[in-house]
């Protein structure tokens, strides 16, 4: 599955993988979607504070979700689209415009949005 995304990612716009989220999936697919909840919780809540691992994350639940919809497996599917979306909600709480930032976390926060965006748009 991680070279399926490397190919797919650096074919379409040169991105390098540097995580093994999408192998991680893939391992706790044959366990269920549970197993899939926990490995997406456990990378969510320790890679947040990272902008360009939890973009990669995103990534690959976006690959997973149009993975599966090829291959004709619409429960998947759905499971990889709830998580990409709930991600992407995640990445825009920690990461979006707040009232009172100062102009530093500002700054910080425009990084991050503009790296994510850069890889994923």
């Amino acid at each position: 599955m991680e070279r399926i995304f490397e190919r797919v990612m650096s074919e379409n716009n040169g991105y390098k993988r540097f995580t093994t989220f999408v192998n991680d999936f893939a391992l706790a697919e044959p366990f269920g979607d549970n197993a899939i909840k926990d490995t997406y919780n456990r990378a969510s809540r320790s890679w947040l504070s990272d902008y360009k691992y939890f973009t990669e994350l995103i990534m690959s639940l976006n690959h997973l979700c149009w993975f599966w919809h090829a291959n004709n497996e619409p429960g998947l599917r759905e499971l990889y689209r709830v998580l990409y979306y709930h991600a992407v909600d995640m990445f825009d709480d920690k990461y979006g415009p707040a009232e009172g930032d100062t102009e530093e976390e500002a700054a910080k926060k425009r990084e991050a949005c503009a790296y994510m965006f850069k890889w994923t748009d």
